[in-house]
């Protein structure tokens, strides 16, 4: 029982999750019968009809700019002009497509790199993509029609590479418009400022390098280009944020850090005390907002481009060992480091699972494949699993290999080979209670993902960039399921392709034959990646993105597709297709890294603090640093230092406050997953938690929702194991000073029982599904009577019954599931055809709320509401003011239509009082 997204919008998530794994499933199978049964033939390597880069430079841009335009109705600059050039030069000399596109690009950002320094003189103009693209197109134009050669051109982005690196300067950016057009200049720390001029000045040598070493031979892109300008550019292209104005989400940004400062700065024990949620991924970001921001929140932004800025330094380490330059500078332009770090593991652990050296070493690549399994599976483990279990394939072709080699036979006998494997093994058994803290915690949560994070991909609004030129939205709407759904499973379609492709997989009398089992194994990884992060991963598909949280797996198969181009297949026209089809997916994706030179203030001076912002500068709250934050946050974060300013910090809290924010700002130790409300809301979610708590004595704060976290609600309430404090607002371990009864009636005071709660359409989900919730409730067998009165049906019971006894009432109405309503963006589209209705969502009763009134032993009357739904409700009653503690011996029903009620209510067919199965 879960009340969030799923319940409250009445949907239907795990259909949604099975239909990305049905057309998955059924897409790889008729792949594999149409190469296996219908064309079951030997795949031979295609030498005919080869597709110059040039052509595909061409058919990038064009594609890019098509997509844009017509899913978007968007362009870029910096695109367009590149297109133009790279038709010009290919009406001249296709040879030159290349290195002459190559050129323009880099020298867009070597003006970018000497705008940086120019505002570091004290230049205070901002300058546009528009200016950047004409100008970058004017000095390419220039040195074509003037120089016109390979060697000029190669030798130009030689020159460029000296002041790309000067983009870095970004992350110095200190001054900030500020109300009255006031400049408040806010100081970089000294370790960033270090960081990056060390970086600077090692990048510039190796630019340096390159010139001295290739200028005389300058002919190849993959001898010229550095490796600082590819981390320069795509680190100056993810650059995001608003420097030290401080985000409105104070949820999110605190749960990406605030595990190290649990774990490390205050001393919690991993899953003993703190348990770090979902993965140990904050500790790794929380450091680097503590040692390059010295902890201070309004460093947040830039330390976490920092933190970025080194997963960087490592893909692009990675990367530039496997493919030639003109692929690298094609990944370095377009490939995007998003800011969801769960995911910021994928693409390292990928690559260094790629390395051509280290495939040929089996030994080497089955120890790195098992550590990238462990860090990573510590680190964020579904993500972890998906790259585990994506290399399952080529794993076991490497111990076969290995084997039948006869090199493990030989390797055995030698000390070094247990050496080493100790040396692997020996981090992997120190962290073994932390895997079985993460794996038992994420089976605890596991349960409520679905109903927790659950957010369905119908019925939602259409974005306002997606296809705004189609006035049908019946069109837009299939065009939005099927951007959706498919355009993600089709990577998946797409590997498997690779897979017998690049394999040459066949049947040969009747055996299963693998030409290529490298080339096939590695390509069929994208599709196994894809199909284990499907299990969370597709689950929200929350409203402002089409892939939404698939986009960090979707780049992880970008890069792998990157390599399989580059090493596997040849230049013919299935190189083309699949060239096309990469470019095609990312451009539909969106935020391709060259689009994002703009924004998050690159090309300006300052940042702008936008209004109802408020400047902070020694603050009482030492954590919090110097920014600019919210009013309206900064006045919560205020009262809320009041009301714990005399709180012991040497013990520890769970839910004492709202928010991860608060529990970093004000150092407060935090037991289980700190927050109550956002997280523990399923039974096993809940259970953990009250094993935990009950273990350490920790004190509970009021900061939860008796509906949405009822499992631990009640426990805490009922059990006897807590009592309320009403000096403090907090809850503290019954050390056998009160009997049950006597903590009961303390609690009683407490007050967070809901009032006048509306469960929208949570009660409609929950009874719809009470088949299979059956089993977690025990029938009260309560005999009752109705009787209709004035406008209500009152339900009287044959006697008394204690609310803690039957904290659920199911009621199931008769004759209301003809009442249908298909609805989108708030219009009705009743009037629309059958098959339009089904792009829509469908409602029950839409305009019918269903009331149950019932009095406590005081007399007081409670009510709580739901929608009718499909006439079958499940209310929890022990969530609701009056009724768990007390004994009830009636309720009374009443039916609203719209703003009147009902005359009469609806026939009521069946009434359970339900208990609700207790945490223990």
């Amino acid at each position: 029982m879960v009340n969030e997204y799923t319940a409250l919008m009445g949907s239907n998530i795990s259909s949604q999750r099975d239909t990305f794994y049905l057309f998955s499933f059924l897409g790889m199978i008729l792949v594999s019968l149409y190469y296996l049964i219908f064309n079951n033939k030997r795949i031979e390597d295609q030498q005919s009809g080869r597709v110059g880069a040039d052509k595909l430079i061409l058919l990038a841009l064009g594609m890019n700019i098509a997509i844009e335009m017509i899913v978007y109705q968007s362009y870029n600059w910096i695109a367009i002009v590149a297109l133009l050039f790279a038709v010009v030069i290919a009406a001249k000399d296709e040879k030159l497509v290349v290195s002459g596109t190559a050129f323009l690009f880099v020298t867009v950002y070597a003006l970018c790199g000497l705008y940086r320094l120019y505002v570091l003189k004290g230049g205070m103009k901002s300058v546009s993509e528009v200016q950047i693209a004409i100008a970058a197109l004017t000095i390419s134009a220039l040195f074509f029609f003037l120089l016109g050669s390979e060697v000029a051109f190669v030798r130009g982005i030689l020159i460029a590479q000296l002041v790309i690196p000067f983009t870095l300067l970004t992350y110095l950016i200190s001054k900030y418009l500020f109300e009255n057009n006031e400049y408040i200049n806010i100081p970089v720390p000294k370790k960033v400022k270090v960081l990056v001029c060390m970086l600077i000045v090692c990048f510039i040598s190796e630019a340096i390098y390159k010139i001295i070493k290739n200028w005389k031979t300058a002919n190849s892109l993959s001898d010229v280009l550095a490796y600082g300008t590819c981390v320069s550019i795509i680190s100056f292209n993810r650059y995001s944020g608003t420097g030290a104005i401080i985000t409105n989400d104070l949820h999110h940004t605190a749960e990406n850090i605030i595990g190290y400062f649990q774990m490390v700065k205050l001393g919690q024990k991993a899953f003993s005390e703190y348990i770090p949620v979902s993965g140990m991924y904050s500790i790794v970001h929380g450091f680097f907002l503590d040692f390059f921001g010295n902890g201070q929140y309004s460093y947040y932004y830039l330390t976490t481009n920092v933190f970025f800025l080194f997963i960087t330094l490592l893909i692009v380490f990675l990367l530039k060992r496997q493919v030639k330059g003109e692929w690298m500078l094609l990944a370095t332009l377009v490939f995007s480091v998003i800011d969801y770090n769960r995911v910021a593991l994928i693409v390292p652990s990928v690559l260094i699972l790629t390395l051509p050296e280290l495939i040929k070493d089996k030994n080497k690549w089955l120890k790195a494949w098992f550590l990238t399994s462990y860090i990573h599976g510590l680190f964020y483990p579904v993500f972890g699993a998906a790259v585990c279990a994506g290399f399952l394939p080529f794993g076991i072709w490497q111990i076969y290999g290995y084997v039948k080699s006869g090199k493990l036979k030989e390797d055995i006998k030698t000390v070094s080979f247990w050496i080493w494997w100790a040396m692997c093994c020996i981090p992997v058994l120190l962290g073994v209670p932390y895997l079985i803290g993460t794996v038992k915690h994420m089976k605890a949560m596991a349960d409520q993902t679905v109903y927790a994070d659950g957010y369905a991909r119908f019925g939602q609004p259409i974005l306002d960039i997606f296809f705004p030129y189609i006035t049908s939205e019946p069109v837009k709407l299939a065009l939005w399921y099927l951007f959706s759904f498919l355009f993600v499973i089709l990577v998946v379609w797409v590997s498997a392709i690779l897979f017998f492709e690049n394999g040459k997989v066949h049947l040969y009398k009747w055996k299963l034959r693998i030409e290529n089992p490298e080339a096939g194994f590695m390509s069929i990884s994208v599709s196994l990646l894809l199909l284990i992060s499907f299990s969370y991963s597709v689950i929200r598909l929350s409203t402002g993105s089409i892939y939404e949280r698939n986009i960090g797996v979707i780049w992880a198969a970008f890069i792998i597709m990157l390599v399989i181009l580059d090493r596997y297949m040849k230049d013919n026209y299935k190189t083309a297709i699949l060239f096309g089809y990469v470019i095609f997916m990312i451009s539909v994706l969106g935020g391709i890294g060259f689009t994002n030179i703009s924004s998050a203030s690159k090309l300006e001076a300052y940042y702008t603090v936008p209004e109802e912002f408020v400047y902070v500068k020694n603050n009482q709250v030492k954590r919090l640093g110097e920014g600019f934050i919210k009013n309206t946050n900064y006045d919560s974060l205020e009262q809320a230092y009041e009301r714990i300013i005399d709180l012991d910090k040497d013990k520890s809290y769970l839910g004492r406050v709202s928010d991860f924010f608060y529990f970093y700002c004000f150092d407060i130790k935090g037991d289980s997953v700190l927050e109550i409300n956002p997280t523990i809301r399923g039974y096993g979610a809940a259970q953990e938690t009250v094993d935990l708590i009950r273990k350490n004595g920790t004190i509970v704060g009021t900061n939860l929702n008796p509906v949405d976290n009822y499992y631990f609600y009640h426990w805490l309430v009922t059990s006897g194991e807590y009592v309320y404090d009403e000096n403090t607002y907090a809850f503290y371990p019954n050390h056998g000073e009160f009997s049950v009864e006597e903590a009961k009636e303390k609690n009683k005071v407490c007050h967070l029982e809901a009032e006048d709660y509306n469960l929208i359409f949570s009660a409609g989900s929950w009874g719809s599904s009470m088949d299979s919730l059956e089993p977690i409730f025990r029938d009260a067998n309560v005999k009752y009577t109705t009787e209709d009165v004035d406008k209500a049906t009152v339900i009287e019971f044959d006697s008394k019954i204690k609310g803690e006894d039957a904290d659920y009432l199911y009621l199931e109405f008769d004759g209301v599931s003809d009442n249908i309503t298909y609805v989108y963006e708030n219009n009705s589209w009743d009037d629309k055809s059958k098959w339009k209705k089904l792009l829509t969502k469908k409602y029950y009763n839409l305009d019918t709320t269903v009331y149950v009134f019932w009095m406590d032993d005081t007399g007081e009357v409670h009510k709580i509401a739901a929608q009718m739904d499909e006439g079958k409700l499940l209310i929890p009653m022990g969530a609701a003011g009056g009724w768990l503690f007390d004994s009830h011996s009636f309720i009374q029903i009443q039916v609203q239509g719209g703003y009147d009620v009902m005359d009469n209510v609806p026939k009521i067919t069946n009434v359970r009082l339900l208990k609700l199965r207790e945490v223990k």
